[in-house]
C-alpha cells in the first residue's frame, strides 16, 4: 500500500510539471483523458487555414527557410513523462510584413510501443494549428507540416508549443517513472516564412527601430562609417554608440563593421543599415545632398532647426531618413560642430531618459544629463536592491528562481559569505517531502525541509564560500520542490496542477552580505569582459589609442564596445578615449584596454615589464620570439593577433589588443566580440595565427596584485592543527600501538611452542 501511494504521488507531480508549463504560458488545454478514456480515438483537431488563393493568381512574397538550428536550438531535445511540452520563441522582425503562405515543419521521433492514445498537439501563439497520434509509423523522424495562419502571427513575440500526451501502459499513471516514455524535438524542424519588406518611416523616438530588428529570424547588418582618420571626439562617439547598440542588441545576432567614408565613393557596395559619426567638417555625406538642418556659408557648414534659427555650434545633431541608395535599409547621421556637440550627440543617442523623447527624423540636443556620482560596491545587499521583486514558485514540481549578482572584483578570501533567506511557503506542503535549495553558479551549497514551522514568516541562513563567486555575473538560485499529501479520495488528484495549494515565495529583502574584500585579485583573460570594466557605464574605462588612429582603431573599439555593453544594464555609456602620448601608466582611469600595433602605440611599450609576450622597443616584434612557437601563417600575411593580460604595480588591470600589423590588431579585437572565442581565452596571453584560430596560455606566474582586506576573526586553516605542535599525543599513540603488537605475537609464540612439546 506505501508503495502504491507513494506512486501515485509522483504520478500527481508529472502531471503538475505538464499543466504548469502550459497554464502559466496562457495555454488551456482540455484536461488529459482519464483512465476511462485511454481506449478512445485521438480526435483530429481543426486546423485555421488562411483562406484559398488560386495559384494562377498567387503574389510572388519573399520567403525563408529557418530551421531551430537558425533560431538557437542547436540540438535535438528530449522531452520525458506522460504529459510534457517545449516552447520555442520566434521574433518576427518589424520590418517584415506578414503575408500568406507561412508554414511550420516538426520533425520527431519517440518509442515505437507507446500505447495508441499518444499524441503531439501543435500551438501557435496559444492557438491549436494541428495535432497527430504517435504512431509506430512516425516513431523514427516522423514529419507533421502544419500551415500558419497569417493573422495571428504577431510582430514581434511568438510562441511555438509542442505538447506530448504519452504513455504505454492503459493507466498512464504507471508511466510516471519509465524512461522508456519520451520523444525528441529534431533541430532540423523548420519554419516556411512568407513577407514582404515593411515601408520605412525614420523615427529617432523608436530608436534602435528600424537600425536593429529585435528578432532571431536575421542577422542585423549595420555599419559605421566614420572618417580614414578619426579624431578622439570621433572615437569616443563610436565607442558610445557601440556600446549602446551591443546593449539593446545583447539576445540577437548583429554584424557591426566600420567603413571609412572614402569608401562611399560607391555607397551601394556597403550594405545594410549605416550609422555615419563624425564632426560636422570631417562627414561629406552632408555635403553630398539637402538637408533641411544644413546651411552652407561661404563653404562652412552651419546647422539650423527647422523653422530656419541657427543652433548653437555645441548642439549635438541626430538626422533619421531612407537610404538613398537602399530603400530597405535606413540612415542615420551623429554629428556635431565642435567636439562638444559631437559628444552630446551621441551621448543623448546613448542614453535612456533622451532617446525615447526624441520626435520625428531631426534631434536636437543642447544638454545630457549630470552624471552621477559613483556608487561605492555594497558589502551588503538585498534582493531588492538588485532589482527584484517578490518572486513566487508555484505548483508541485520542481522549480529554479534565479537571481544574477554581478561582481567587479574576484573574492578569494579564507572566509564566507552570508545569504539570509526569507520566505514563505504553503502551510498544507508534505513537510518530510518539500525542500528548498540554494545554489550558486549552479554549486549547490544548502537545503532544507518545507515545515509547518517555516511557513509563515521562514528565515534560514546559509554560508556560502566566497571562493564560488567570480568576477563578472553570478548567479544565485532556488530551487524548490513542494509537494501535497496524496489525497486517495480524490480520483483527479494526478491531473491537477495544484498551483494554489503549493507555492513557495522568496521575500526581496533576502540578504547577502559578502566578505570585507578580497585578499588578492587574480586576474586572467578567462575574466573577460568584466574583469576589465568596473563601472557600468564605462566612465573608469579608457581605451588608449595611437596618437594618429585609423578607421581600424575605430573597427576595434567598436568590436569591444559593443561586447562590454552587452553586458552593462546602465541607462547610458561614457567611456574615454586616450591618446599614447598622453598616456601615463598611473592614470586614474583604473581599466584600460591598449589598442594597435605596439610600433605605432608608443604606451604598450610602457607596459612591457608586465607584459607576457613584451615588444621590441618601437617594434611589432617581441623582445623574445623563443617564447612561443614561429609558424607560417595560414593566411599568407603573416599576420598575428595578441591578447594580453596585465596588472600594474598599483594593481590595476590593463588588456592589450595588438598585433604585429593592422590586420593581426583586427582580429584579436574581433575575437573578442565573438562568444566562441571568449569562451577559450585563459591565462595570461592568446595569439591568433588566422581571423578564425585562437591559442590562449599562460607564460607567468599568475596574475595577483594585493589587495587591502580587514582581517576575518576566527579564521582558522585546518592544515596547522594537523601538522603543528598537537599531533604528538599521534606519534606515542601509533608507537605504543606497535609495541603491545609485538608483544602478543611474543607471547602467542611461546604459548604455541610449549604446546608443541608436551
Amino acid at each position: 500500500m506505501k508503495t502504491q501511494s507513494i506512486m501515485k504521488i509522483f504520478c500527481s507531480i508529472i502531471v503538475s510539471v505538464f499543466a504548469i508549463s502550459t497554464g502559466l504560458a496562457g495555454n488551456v488545454l482540455a484536461r488529459a483523458p482519464q483512465v476511462g478514456d485511454i481506449n478512445q480515438a485521438v480526435q483530429p483537431t481543426p486546423t485555421l487555414s488562411p483562406t484559398a488563393v488560386p495559384t494562377s493568381v498567387q503574389p510572388k512574397f519573399s520567403t525563408k527557410n529557418v530551421t531551430l538550428t537558425d533560431l538557437g536550438y542547436s540540438k535535438d531535445e528530449t522531452v520525458q513523462g506522460i504529459l510534457a511540452s517545449r516552447l520555442y520563441e520566434i521574433r518576427w522582425p518589424g520590418s517584415w510584413d506578414v503575408k500568406p503562405g507561412n508554414s511550420v515543419t516538426i520533425q520527431f521521433s519517440h518509442p515505437l510501443n507507446l500505447a495508441s492514445y499518444s499524441s503531439l498537439a501543435v500551438d501557435f501563439n496559444s492557438v491549436r494549428i494541428g495535432s497527430v497520434s504517435l504512431t509506430p509509423e512516425n516513431a523514427d523522424n516522423g514529419r507533421l507540416k502544419l500551415d500558419i495562419p497569417a493573422n495571428i502571427i504577431n510582430a514581434g513575440y511568438n510562441e511555438l508549443a509542442l505538447h506530448f500526451y504519452m504513455g504505454i501502459h492503459d493507466n498512464y499513471c504507471d508511466d510516471i517513472q519509465n524512461p522508456g516514455v519520451w520523444a525528441t524535438i529534431h533541430s532540423a524542424s523548420a519554419f516556411d516564412l512568407s513577407y514582404d519588406n515593411a515601408t520605412l518611416a525614420p523615427e529617432l523616438g523608436l530608436f534602435p527601430v528600424p537600425l536593429l530588428q529585435k528578432s532571431n529570424l536575421l542577422i542585423n547588418q549595420l555599419s559605421i562609417v566614420t572618417a580614414d582618420n578619426p579624431s578622439v571626439s570621433e572615437l569616443k562617439a563610436v565607442a558610445v554608440i557601440s556600446a549602446k547598440l551591443g546593449q539593446l542588441n545583447s539576445f540577437y545576432n548583429m554584424n557591426l563593421v566600420v567603413v571609412p567614408e572614402s569608401a562611399m565613393s560607391s555607397p551601394a557596395s556597403v550594405k545594410g543599415n549605416k550609422i555615419f559619426i563624425g564632426l560636422s567638417k570631417n562627414l561629406k555625406v552632408l555635403t553630398s545632398g539637402a538637408y533641411p538642418f544644413v546651411k552652407s556659408v561661404g563653404g562652412k557648414l552651419d546647422f539650423v532647426s527647422l523653422d530656419g534659427k541657427t543652433l548653437n555650434p555645441d548642439d549635438g545633431i541626430l538626422w533619421e531618413d531612407v537610404s538613398p541608395t537602399d530603400p530597405t535599409s535606413v540612415r542615420l547621421i551623429v554629428t556635431g560642430q565642435t567636439d562638444a556637440g559631437l559628444e552630446k550627440a551621441a551621448q543623448g543617442l546613448a542614453n535612456d531618459s533622451i532617446y525615447v523623447r526624441l520626435k520625428g527624423q531631426l534631434g536636437v540636443i543642447q544638454q545630457i544629463p549630470q552624471t552621477l556620482p559613483i556608487v561605492p560596491a555594497r558589502k551588503s545587499m538585498t534582493l531588492a536592491n538588485l532589482g527584484y521583486k517578490d518572486q513566487t514558485a508555484g505548483g508541485t514540481s520542481k522549480q529554479t528562481i534565479t537571481y544574477v549578482l554581478p561582481l567587479t572584483g574576484e573574492w578569494k578570501v579564507a572566509t564566507e559569505a552570508t545569504f539570509n533567506l526569507h520566505f514563505g511557503h504553503s502551510a498544507l506542503l508534505y513537510s518530510q517531502g518539500s525542500v528548498v535549495s540554494l545554489l550558486v553558479n549552479d554549486i549547490p551549497v544548502g537545503s532544507d525541509l518545507l515545515t509547518t514551522d517555516n511557513a509563515e514568516n521562514g528565515n534560514l541562513t546559509y554560508k556560502i564560500p566566497a571562493r564560488l563567486f567570480k568576477i563578472g555575473n553570478n548567479t544565485l538560485s532556488f530551487q524548490t520542490d513542494g509537494q501535497l499529501p496524496y489525497d486517495p479520495q480524490d480520483k483527479y488528484f494526478c491531473d491537477k496542477d495544484h498551483f494554489y495549494e503549493s507555492w513557495v515565495t522568496v521575500y526581496s529583502d533576502s540578504s547577502l552580505t559578502l566578505p570585507d574584500g578580497p585578499t588578492s585579485l587574480v586576474l586572467d583573460l578567462e575574466n573577460y569582459p568584466a574583469g576589465f570594466s568596473g563601472i557600468t557605464d564605462l566612465s573608469d574605462l579608457g581605451f588608449v589609442v595611437a596618437d594618429s588612429p585609423d578607421w581600424t582603431t575605430a573597427q576595434a573599439i567598436a568590436w569591444i564596445a559593443t561586447r562590454l555593453g552587452r553586458y552593462s544594464p546602465s541607462p547610458d555609456f561614457n567611456p574615454n578615449v586616450i591618446k599614447a602620448s598622453d598616456y601615463k601608466n598611473d592614470s586614474t582611469i583604473v581599466y584600460q584596454i591598449l589598442i594597435g600595433e605596439p610600433g605605432k602605440n608608443k604606451a604598450i611599450s610602457q607596459l612591457n615589464a608586465i607584459l607576457p609576450l613584451p615588444f621590441a622597443e618601437g617594434k611589432n616584434t617581441l623582445q623574445n620570439p623563443q617564447q612561443i612557437a614561429q609558424i607560417v601563417s595560414p593566411t599568407g600575411s603573416g599576420s598575428i593577433g595578441y591578447i594580453q593580460a596585465a596588472i600594474t604595480d598599483k594593481d590595476k588591470p590593463r588588456l592589450v589588443v595588438t598585433g604585429n600589423s593592422a590586420e593581426g590588431v583586427l582580429w584579436a579585437a574581433k575575437a573578442l566580440n565573438d562568444q566562441d572565442k571568449v569562451d577559450q581565452l585563459k591565462g595570461d596571453f592568446a595569439i591568433l595565427d588566422s581571423p578564425v584560430s585562437i591559442y590562449s596560455a599562460s607564460i607567468k606566474d599568475p596574475i595577483v596584485a594585493e589587495v587591502d582586506a580587514t582581517p576575518v576573526a576566527g579564521v582558522v586553516t585546518p592544515i596547522r592543527t594537523i601538522t603543528g605542535i598537537s599531533t604528538t599525543w599521534v606519534l606515542w599513540l601509533a608507537g605504543g600501538l606497535f609495541l603491545l603488537t609485538l608483544l602478543m605475537i611474543i607471547i602467542f609464540t611461546v604459548f604455541t611452542l610449549r604446546n608443541k612439546n608436551k
